[in-house]
């Protein structure tokens, strides 16, 4: 009865994470624009210069993203059963890290060549 019941609070967290990543994508590929072109209602701080405020936007969207996904996957350890999503939210995970990862290092390197 309680396994039942963690495995589907399992679930339920797990959607509720995934909602989590396609909120911070669609953020990010909504904003970045504004914040390339330093646009007044871009979301960074007004006293940050445009680089330092881009990275840290980004990672501040990368530190929304990796901070839950090291408890998912404890607790998917202690399940018996894995769910087949989570596989799914790995890659989905990856994908969006590496995204927020290749924006960084561009920027950097644009203000580097400067």
């Amino acid at each position: 009865l309680i396994q039942a019941e963690l495995e589907r609070k399992q679930q339920v967290l797990i959607d509720q994470y995934r909602r989590d990543i396609d909120d911070i994508q669609a953020s990010f590929h909504a904003n970045v624009e504004k914040v390339d072109s330093c646009d007044k209602d871009a979301p960074i701080y007004a006293n940050l210069p445009p680089v330092a405020g881009a990275i840290f936007w980004a990672r501040s969207l990368r530190s929304r993203l990796r901070d839950p996904m090291p408890k998912i996957l404890y607790y998917n350890e202690l399940m018996r059963e894995v769910p087949e999503s989570i596989g799914e939210l790995e890659r989905l995970y990856g994908s969006t890290l590496k995204t927020l990862d290749a924006y960084e290092l561009r920027r950097y390197n644009e203000w580097k060549a400067e």
